[in-house]
């Protein structure tokens, strides 16, 4: 497979991604599910944060660091990628509530997991983190954290 597909492929689970869905959410009327992934995203990635500051952990094709910032991004575990798109998908799927697109949005997240892989970015321990962390703050976000959200102001 070509090298710049799978590239390509993972960056579908990049930051970009995740705003820009938030972001569309926000804009055409769906202000909680909006608020979910915003809520999503700083629970994801103060976790991986506070994991990474604590428990270093390298990648498989080894970064070099020289600062703390640095060393936090040279560290591999948990995946903040597979973090970012469990999140995305589980909080996308319970929005449309379809299968067809659940289905979809489970094969895309699944890619973009093998992806990391694939290039080198994280081991199959690293991804199962990540998604396990990702459905920890799906969880947290939609039983616990929505009724919350929910008193916060809409259009």
């Amino acid at each position: 497979m070509n090298k710049e597909w799978i590239t390509d492929g993972t960056g579908l689970g990049g930051l970009p991604i995740y705003g820009i869905v938030t972001i569309l959410f926000f804009v055409t009327g769906y202000e909680l599910r909006s608020y979910q992934l915003a809520s999503g995203f700083i629970i994801f990635y103060c976790s991986t944060m506070l994991i990474r500051y604590f428990y270093f952990k390298k990648r498989p094709k080894e970064e070099l660091y020289t600062t703390t910032v640095q060393k936090l991004d040279a560290s591999s575990f948990p995946s903040l990628h597979a973090s970012r798109v469990t999140t995305l998908t589980l909080i996308t799927a319970s929005f449309y509530e379809n299968t067809a697109v659940t289905i979809l949005l489970i094969i895309s997240a699944a890619a973009i997991c093998w992806t990391r892989i694939v290039l080198r970015r994280h081991d199959i321990i690293d991804v199962s983190g990540g998604i396990i962390l990702g459905m920890l703050t799906t969880g947290i976000v939609l039983y616990i954290l929505t009724p919350v959200l929910q008193l916060l102001p809409v259009s």
